[in-house]
């Protein structure tokens, strides 16, 4: 897709309750390696999205 749309963005957010962190980076970093953007909280994807729209898209 990202191909045919080059101004798309791709976000991921995952957000386990009850895993430890480092081991769900280890799993899903991977499998999202198109992704723009791998979020593992709410916290970190607002911050994503707050500089993505700073800068203008």
């Amino acid at each position: 897709m990202k191909e045919a749309y080059p101004d798309l963005r791709c976000v991921a957010l995952v957000e386990v309750m009850q895993a430890k962190a480092e081991l769900v980076r280890v799993y899903v970093g991977p499998v999202m390696e198109h992704a723009d953007a791998l979020s593992y909280s709410m916290d970190e994807l607002a911050r994503v999205v707050r500089e993505w729209c700073s800068v203008g898209g």
